[in-house]
């Protein structure tokens, strides 16, 4: 980020998980390139939306636009 005042949120990673694999995100199946066990949950950003990192590769991929703010007023 070359914002230096951006400030990570962090959120429970057991909701964002479940959240990420009920929008297709990520995967429960283990065939899958987007299977659930190969990533971390890193932080959620206001503009992306949880952040979850390949424990292999080390790419991210973002679950979407919404801020944990956003998803907690819903």
């Amino acid at each position: 980020m070359s914002n230096s005042n951006w400030k990570p949120e962090f959120r429970n990673s057991e909701i964002a998980f479940n959240e990420a694999i009920e929008a297709g995100a990520l995967s429960l199946s283990p065939e899958a390139p987007n299977y659930a066990g190969n990533y971390m949950y890193m932080f959620t950003e206001e503009l992306r939306g949880d952040a979850f990192k390949n424990i292999y590769t080390r790419n991210y991929i973002y679950m979407g636009k919404k801020s944990a703010q956003q998803r907690s007023k819903e």
